[in-house]
Order: structure tokens, then sequence, then C-alpha cells
């Protein structure tokens, strides 16, 4: 999943935001930021 169909997909109520930061979650692990990863 790209990083903007995120956004997209939570703006259009097509994912809740469980879902949406559970996404955002993964992404976050490949940039290695356990503090931001963590907040999530």
């Amino acid at each position: 999943m790209s990083r903007s169909n995120i956004i997209k997909d939570f703006v259009s109520k097509k994912a809740d935001l469980d879902t949406t930061l559970k996404r955002l979650k993964v992404i976050l692990y490949s940039i290695d930021n356990e503090e931001v990863v963590e907040w999530i």
C-alpha cells in the first residue's frame, strides 16, 4: 500500500482510524524511528 493511498482511504472513509494507524505503523517501521512507532 502506498503512502498516499493510506490518506485517501481514510479521508474517503474506506478505512477506519484503527486500520489507518496500523498501515502507518508498517510504513514507520521502514524508516526505523522507534519513538514515532511507539507513539502510533
